[in-house]
């Protein structure tokens, strides 16, 4: 099934509703769950894919703090639920946008759909490098780190950019409901008044 088609399919509102209530649960009960956990296991320190941009001093600080078993839960955390979670709110925008164009009468600007493969991909790689990086302490990869970090902003800043772009969408859409609303009871008001 191409990526299109995929989309389209979910480019519903019930299956929007149901990305969202999966959403929910992962943000609302799974994460701070897992968040709360691997913050005890890291020993207080900040983990490096919630940051938004890091140095290789940083990250050597941090994965040495991490210890081994800290590191080990982040492994499993990077590799398990980081990996689900991108999934989710890649589908979830894609379709939001993809309805939105549909709304809006702009399936020339289709490519807008593809827009969240960008935090996806950056994400999903951002993941891998930290548990390789985890995986491989105490060797140092300060090339690598710098890749890792600039993949991050660049996961945050997309990230950012898409929800303006839905936010800007949802309100041009409100906008013209509430236009088509006006004009909808100003003409039943002139109705009225004729038949009066």
């Amino acid at each position: 099934m191409k990526f299109k088609e995929a989309i389209d399919s979910v480019s519903n509102w019930k299956n929007i509703f149901f990305l969202a209530i999966i959403l929910l649960v992962i943000i609302g009960l799974i994460l701070p769950e897992a968040s709360q956990y691997l913050k005890e296991c890291i020993n207080g320190n900040r983990r490096l894919d919630m940051a938004f941009f890091y140095t290789p001093e940083e990250v050597y600080h941090c994965l040495e703090m991490y210890g081994a078993k800290g590191r080990q839960v982040y492994i499993f955390v990077l590799l398990t639920l980081d990996f689900i979670f991108p999934v989710f709110y890649t589908l979830f925008f894609c379709g939001i946008i993809s309805i939105l164009l549909k709304k809006h009468s702009l399936e020339k600007y289709y490519w807008a759909v593809y827009l969240p493969l960008l935090p996806f991909l950056c994400d999903l790689l951002e993941n891998m490098s930290i548990a390789f990086m985890l995986f491989q302490f105490p060797l140092r990869f300060t090339i690598f780190i710098r890749l890792t970090a600039a993949l991050n902003v660049i996961k945050w800043i997309s990230l950012g950019l898409i929800i303006a772009v839905i936010i800007a969408g949802a309100a041009v859409l409100l906008f013209h409901f509430l236009k088509k609303a006006e004009q909808k009871i100003m003409a039943n008001k002139s109705a009225h008044q004729a038949d009066s």
